[in-house]
């Protein structure tokens, strides 16, 4: 028999940084790298550099997405460590992505799980915000896109295309990332973060040398 039920929501704010060597600004360090390389990438196109070009969209995409998971990671460890007392185990346990178990020998033992990107996202949206991401939303779609382009760079199989990843996908996977960022801080009833600068503004500044 299967047990479902919905999240408990987060009993309250949570510190984002606890531990003295936590670098809390990393989500934005990623964000800004990741629009930086693919503002390199449209100068190495420019200059007709090819192979820099490919490899600026390439990195560009991957730091997207440590961008995202550093922002979920974040707000998850956070919370975690914050009201581990008050959280159900299950909850705690997906926060920081672990699976609380037994052995053979019926000791207790906690070991990494690593979740679905779209099932912890879920799951974390519930749990701070008290509500689900609407996925029957064009948003939605756009994230399970980016991340299945991800995948597939992330675990390239032959025959090998290295131009099939263009401009025009790395930078809708950057404005869905930040959207969809952007969407649960307002289901949260928050600001984004003031780091969190939309993509074509952060772009302008970057080609212009202000940033």
């Amino acid at each position: 028999m299967v047990e479902r039920r919905k999240p408990v929501k987060t009993p309250g704010d949570a510190l984002i940084s606890g531990q003295p060597n936590d670098d809390f600004t990393l989500p934005a360090t990623l964000w800004y790298g990741a629009v930086r390389l693919f503002t390199s990438a449209m100068i190495a196109a420019e200059r007709k550099d090819r192979h820099k070009q490919e490899q600026d969209l390439l990195a560009a995409l991957f730091l997207g997405f440590a961008f995202f998971e550093a922002s979920l990671n974040q707000a998850a460890f956070g919370h975690a460590e914050a009201h581990r007392a008050a959280l159900p185990q299950p909850e705690v346990d997906v926060l920081e992505e672990k699976e609380t178990t037994i052995d053979e020998q019926g000791n207790i033992i906690r070991r990494a799980r690593y979740y679905p990107l779209e099932a912890r996202f879920s799951f974390v949206c519930q749990f701070l915000a008290g509500k689900e991401f609407d996925r029957s939303t064009p948003l939605w779609n756009k994230l399970k896109e980016a991340r299945q382009l991800r995948d597939t760079w992330v675990h390239p199989k032959p025959p090998f295309d290295t131009w099939s990843l263009t401009p025009d996908q790395v930078r809708e996977v950057l404005v869905t990332l930040h959207q969809v960022n952007v969407e649960l801080s307002r289901m949260m009833g928050l600001d984004p973060p003031l780091w969190l600068v939309e993509f074509d503004e952060l772009f302008e500044r970057l080609r212009r040398g202000k940033e």
